[in-house]
């Protein structure tokens, strides 16, 4: 080539040649490219926080029991489609989820025929159950005499036996005990065989266990009203008709007693376990009467 055509071409690659100052200032963009990271464990999402709770949402849910029971999915007060039953309203009363605090719904789980509040977001199911209530009657050491309680508490100014709901991790004889020592802070001690009544009241949701006691005539003399109660006595056989008894039951047991000990069975030793009494079993209707 010629000596101009030379020049040319010399000018034309040294425009190209980026000078090292211009390589500091402005470096290639495959040096600035980040290094490639090394893969991470994957992180458990906590339970019941925000992001599990999303998750949660997405999980298909059991469908209905329609081939159940033939019914939609109902709210408060309203009958499921397809005939089935009303919701109860012990079931109605369940508004949100104990778990998640979202609304519910009221069906039956698969496999199931009965109304329950499932979770509309979980799906978690509801289970309500009947509520426990233990007590006893506490004899005089003679016998001759039972302790009750004037109640300050609804029904207020009736006579009861000491007794109430069972707490959790707690036998029914140890509730029992418990019961009359908060209600009369009588010193008793109670039998696990010493059962002799049972009722059920499902319009109430109770089930009663109720035991025979004797109270020694020492803790007799100490016995004094607890915060639910006005006034502590002890009656005699002879005088239950001046006390206005606040439930049927404790007019069933304390008659179904005086039986007992009228038939000649040592109540004393059923007290102690040491002899067997025959339990009652009552179920209370809607209208006062039982079976």
């Amino acid at each position: 080539c010629s000596p101009g055509t030379a020049f040319m071409l010399a000018a034309r690659c040294s425009s190209n040649l980026r000078p090292a100052s211009a390589f500091l200032l402005h470096p290639p963009r495959s040096l600035l490219a980040p290094a490639p990271l090394a893969p991470q464990p994957r992180r458990r999402t906590p339970l019941f926080s925000p992001a599990f709770l999303r998750r949660a949402r997405t999980i298909p849910q059991p469908p209905p029991a329609r081939e159940v029971l033939g019914m939609e999915a109902s709210r408060e007060g309203e009958t499921p489609a397809g005939g089935g039953a009303e919701v109860p309203k012990h079931v109605a009363a369940v508004k949100f989820c104990s778990k998640c605090g979202a609304g519910v719904e009221y069906r039956a789980p698969p496999e199931d025929v009965v109304l329950r509040p499932i979770c509309t977001s979980c799906g978690s199911v509801v289970y309500l159950n009947p509520k426990v209530v233990t007590g006893a009657v506490c004899l005089s050491e003679d016998h001759s005499r039972v302790l009750l309680c004037r109640r300050a508490i609804p029904p207020v100014g009736k006579w009861t036996i000491p007794a109430g709901f069972l707490e959790m991790d707690e036998t029914t004889s140890e509730g029992a005990v418990r019961e009359a020592m908060e209600e009369a802070f009588a010193e008793i001690s109670v039998h696990p065989g010493a059962l002799i009544a049972v009722y059920n009241i499902p319009m109430a949701n109770v089930v009663q266990h109720v035991f025979a006691a004797v109270i020694p005539d020492e803790a007799a003399a100490r016995v004094r009203p607890g915060e639910e109660t006005q006034e502590v006595r002890f009656f005699g056989w002879d005088e239950l008709d001046q006390a206005e008894i606040a439930f049927a039951t404790v007019e069933w047991v304390l008659e179904h007693l005086r039986a007992v000990m009228g038939s000649g069975v040592d109540v004393g030793a059923v007290a102690t376990g040491m002899a067997k009494s025959e339990v009652q079993v009552r179920t209370k209707k809607p209208d006062g009467t039982f079976v």
